[in-house]
C-alpha cells in the first residue's frame, strides 16, 4: 500500500552497473537530476526562473555534493533523506547551506 501523500516529493533512484542516478520532483513543480556514469557526472535542475540565482543554487548544490561524497551510495542516501524534508527546490538548497 503507498501511503505517499501529493505533498510529498517524489524520489527515484537507478544504480547500475556503470551508472546511476537520482531525481527528485518537489510539490512546488521543482525538479533535480544528479547522474553519476563512468566518465563524469552531470546535475540538471529547476528551482529558479532566474539564472543568476540559478547559478549560485548550482554553484551550493555542487559544493555540498564535493563536501558530502564518500561513497555514491552514501551520497545518494544523504539526498534523499534531505529531500524528504523539502517541499520545494529553494527549500533544498537553504538546507544545503
Amino acid at each position: 500500500m503507498n501511503t505517499r501523500t501529493i505533498s510529498e516529493p517524489k524520489i527515484r533512484k537507478r544504480i547500475n552497473h556503470d551508472s546511476m542516478w537520482i531525481q527528485c520532483t518537489f510539490p512546488s513543480g521543482g525538479n533535480f537530476k544528479y547522474i553519476i556514469r563512468r566518465y563524469g557526472t552531470q546535475l540538471e535542475f529547476a528551482f529558479s526562473n532566474d539564472d543568476q540565482e540559478s547559478k549560485a543554487q548550482m554553484k551550493i548544490f555542487k559544493q555540498w555534493i564535493k563536501d558530502n561524497t564518500t561513497t555514491y551510495g552514501e551520497l545518494f542516501e544523504r539526498l534523499e533523506t534531505l529531500c524528504m524534508d523539502c517541499m520545494t527546490g529553494q527549500e533544498l538548497i537553504t538546507k544545503m547551506k
